[in-house]
């Protein structure tokens, strides 16, 4: 998949294991929740290091540029750590969330009393 930063670069590379190239762009953070967030966000970070960022010299031999991204044992390597640490606690994210809502609820109302 040749893509600009989408979520659906996530999506496909986890459910069918290929390799995804993107293209260089400038991300403004500051509509969207992590806008007060200083570190670098993990959805880059990690797209650093299972995608290739395409660059404008690699366009007329992009044939070899997606037969070597195929190929890469590193690249794959890297997607498995990427979506092992996307979808932690796969069938019991759920119930994570509900106990910490619930935890979180519980301490602001003894705050209270």
């Amino acid at each position: 998949m040749i893509s600009d930063f989408s979520g659906i670069i996530f999506d496909y590379t986890f459910l069918y294991d290929k390799p995804v190239m993107y293209v260089k762009q400038d991300f403004d953070k500051r509509p969207y929740d992590a806008g007060d967030v200083e570190d670098e966000m993990w959805q880059f970070t990690s797209l650093h290091r299972f995608g290739i960022e395409l660059q404008e010299s690699d366009f007329p031999r992009i044939g070899d540029v997606l037969r070597l991204a195929s190929d890469s044992e590193e690249l794959r390597k890297a997607r498995e750590t990427a979506k092992a640490e996307a979808w932690m606690h796969q069938g019991h994210a759920a119930g994570q969330v509900v106990d910490f809502l619930v935890g979180t609820e519980t301490k602001l109302k003894e705050q209270k009393h």
